[in-house]
């Protein structure tokens, strides 16, 4: 009883000092140990949860979630990236745009990799991992769901039809349907257009990971 005590404690304590918890650090943990972010178990601080992140490190996950390998050198594709064979963004950014997970803006130049991205935006691209494979390439012309329901009865999500554009309340409820059935994050702020930041982003790419796993050993057992 005093162990659990102590580790409740120990986690309002975290919470109250870094706005974050010892769930947010263990997540992190998880998809650095899987090489998709970097290791900061050390010093969780680091992982700087209430940060926003920004649209290349999403894509940079995104491709790691896949096991894809980054380009070794950098085509100069677009426009607001440094072309650089050095260069983490460059290489990362045309290897998302090589292999689907994001398409260029109408001009064809620019994929802004240094701003941030919005909760559905991230969604988006992490949820390519196990969406339709033909999503990768048309866009979000291909959905779980044929349709949506007629209320939020389904998931409980009061905001899924106010979020100002369809493809984002399917990629929410596909995600909240398929994924997982209680992310926390979204029900406590449930809108697509926010900000999103390291810590809800974390929280995305591990349920997606565990839903891969579960997947993975699914179709095991079915061999």
């Amino acid at each position: 009883m005093k162990k659990i005590i102590t580790l409740i404690l120990l986690s309002s304590f975290v919470v109250a000092t870094f706005g974050y918890t010892t769930t947010d650090i263990a997540g992190a943990n998880y998809l650095a140990s899987k090489r998709i972010i970097k290791d900061w178990s050390s010093a969780p601080e680091n992982y700087r949860f209430n940060d926003y992140i920004a649209r290349s490190e999403i894509m940079g996950m995104a491709i790691a979630m896949a096991g894809i390998t980054r380009n070794t050198h950098c085509r100069g594709d677009f426009i607001d990236v440094p072309k650089s064979n050095t260069d983490w963004v460059c290489r990362t950014v045309e290897t998302a745009a090589d292999t689907g997970f994001i398409n260029a803006r109408p001009d064809g130049r620019k994929t802004r990799p240094y701003g941030n991205i919005t909760r559905a935006e991230a969604l988006a691209i992490l949820t390519k991992n196990v969406r339709d494979p033909r999503d990768m390439w048309a866009g979000y012309s291909y959905y779980w769901s044929s349709s949506l329901p007629d209320d939020d009865s389904t998931t409980g999500y009061k905001d899924i039809y106010t979020f100002g554009a369809e493809w984002q309340a399917r990629i929410f409820y596909d995600y909240i349907r398929k994924v997982v059935q209680n992310d926390d994050v979204l029900r406590i702020d449930p809108r697509a257009n926010a900000i999103a930041t390291r810590e809800e982003v974390f929280e995305f790419a591990k349920n997606i990971m565990d839903y891969k796993e579960k997947q993975a050993q699914n179709n095991a057992l079915e061999k």
